[in-house]
């Protein structure tokens, strides 16, 4: 429908035409043509943000630096010093992306 609206026609009839074009073999095909190639391209990130969230939580503090992509900066009465992001709250995060890709694959989804 957003698609419909932005390719110049009418926002009242957007809904129903949609509907219509939907039902088009081509159309629809072309669509989950699409979504496939972006879920492919998602499943790569998901492996990259996991692979992030294990290298915070494994990080040890000595290896903090400013030159560390796992880093932020923190300011403090000294300045800007590096700090990694709370470790909890990546394993948390881990914990629940890989609860979330692990129910995935009990249904054959990626």
């Amino acid at each position: 429908m957003e698609a419909y609206k932005l390719a110049g026609y009418k926002k009242s009839s957007a809904k129903a035409n949609a509907t219509r074009l939907m039902e088009n073999d081509g159309i629809a095909a072309r669509i989950a043509e699409l979504r496939a190639q972006q879920s492919a391209r998602s499943e790569f990130s998901r492996d990259q943000f996991r692979q992030f969230l294990i290298n915070i939580i494994t990080a040890k503090p000595e290896q903090a630096s400013m030159q560390s992509p796992l880093c932020e900066v923190a300011m403090t009465k000294k300045g800007p010093a590096p700090v990694f992001p709370d470790k909890l709250g990546a394993a948390r995060s881990f914990f629940r992306a890989t609860r979330a890709m692990t129910r995935f694959a009990k249904f054959g989804m990626r």
